[in-house]
């Protein structure tokens, strides 16, 4: 018997992205990226509790889960503002500030991210040593999701993006992200799928080059509902363009509504990443802490902080 809230034709977006999934990182789909000194700062979570769960794609979330897919924020019926911060290895430093509000049937966000990484030394053209920004990006963007029936949200973030590369190349662009979520009628159960990047390409030097473009897919389910709280199981697998498919696990455990624990893990061909961090939630705030460790990296944190009215 059908699911009623899962006729055929609301499938159509999940099927077409494991065509993506499917692709070989070899063909010509999979070529022309760059790495971080050409957008993949925009393929970075922006909040710690997506950071810590690593499969947050069908996690929802409202604000916190916006930057792995902007379906997530159809979920949100209050106004909220929120703020990150994350200190990487190598004196990296990303911090975001968003905020969202619903409008009649659809919500609304917009949100302003900087990323820096570090300072290099290099020699000027009189052969003297400079120190100099590796590299400083500015990203905006503006978000809209809805319902879009039978338990299905869809939603789209636009990106704008400028990045500068050791005080001297520059370079900006457009890019958009997009994603579907559809959850049971309880919530027990979710499915989501989302591409972000679509379409941007820099041009620091000679040739353009494209935004590397991340595809991902995942479910999640809440294996158990009672006193004190509940207990969350997330998976997802995505794949970067020009690059094999990783997969990642996560779990989170809340605690009479008030505090929330996660962790997980990213597999690809061995452990990639690994980590973990808590929530707490008192009244309208909410406070989170990550923390990851990279494979052959040092840990990073993040912090992140929501204020709902």
């Amino acid at each position: 018997m059908k699911h009623p809230d899962w006729p055929p034709r609301r499938a159509v977006p999940v099927l077409g992205l494991i065509v993506f999934l499917a692709v070989p990182a070899n063909s010509p789909a999979g070529q022309g990226t760059a790495g971080l000194a050409s957008g993949e700062v925009l393929l970075l979570i922006s909040s710690a509790r997506s950071d810590a769960l690593f499969a947050p794609v069908a996690g929802g979330g409202g604000l916190s889960g916006l930057s792995s897919n902007p379906a997530s924020l159809a979920g949100q019926d209050y106004r909220s503002i929120s703020g990150s911060y994350s200190q990487m290895p190598g004196g990296t430093r990303l911090g975001q500030v968003s905020a969202a509000s619903p409008a009649g049937p659809a919500v609304c966000a917009l949100n302003v991210g900087s990323f820096n990484a570090g300072e290099v030394s290099l020699m000027d053209d009189a052969g003297m040593a400079k120190t100099v920004q590796t590299q400083n990006d500015i990203v905006g963007g503006v978000s809209i999701a809805m319902p879009v029936g039978g338990g299905a949200s869809a939603g789209l973030t636009f990106n704008w993006y400028q990045s500068t590369l050791v005080e001297k190349y520059r370079a900006s662009t457009q890019a958009v992200d997009a994603g579907v979520r559809w959850e049971t009628a309880g919530g027990q159960a979710a499915l989501a799928a989302a591409v972000r990047n679509i379409g941007g390409r820099l041009d620091y030097f000679a040739s353009p080059m494209s935004l590397p473009v991340l595809y991902a897919l995942g479910g999640s389910w809440r294996a158990w509902k009672g006193q004190p709280g509940s207990v969350s199981l997330l998976a997802e697998g995505n794949r970067r363009a020009g690059s094999g498919i990783q997969y990642a696990f996560g779990v989170e455990a809340a605690v009479y509504g008030v505090l929330v624990l996660r962790g997980g893990a990213r597999v690809d061909n061995g452990l990639a990443a690994a980590g973990g961090g808590a929530g707490l939630r008192i009244r309208s705030i909410g406070l989170d802490y990550s923390r990851v460790a990279q494979a052959g990296l040092p840990a990073s944190s993040r912090v992140s902080m929501e204020t709902r009215f």
